[in-house]
């Protein structure tokens, strides 16, 4: 009987130490990919931030609107 409690215990262990590994691995490919999410959030904004001070480039210095 003992011996078969020894080895439910391993067979937990074991289990519960590829469960870990597989959650270790599920949380690094989310955070690479949220990484990859928000490299791509940031590059659209400084995108749109380049185009505003371009846009911006392009009034008529008065009152900071463009001539109509």
């Amino acid at each position: 009987m003992e011996q078969i409690l020894r080895l439910a215990e391993e067979q937990a262990r074991d289990h519960r130490a590829e469960a870990q590994r597989a959650a270790e691995e599920m949380l690094r490919v989310a955070r690479a990919e949220a990484n990859a999410i928000l490299a791509g959030a940031r590059d659209t904004a400084a995108g749109s931030a380049r185009d505003a001070v371009v846009d911006s480039a392009g009034d008529d210095r008065q009152g900071g609107q463009a001539a109509k």
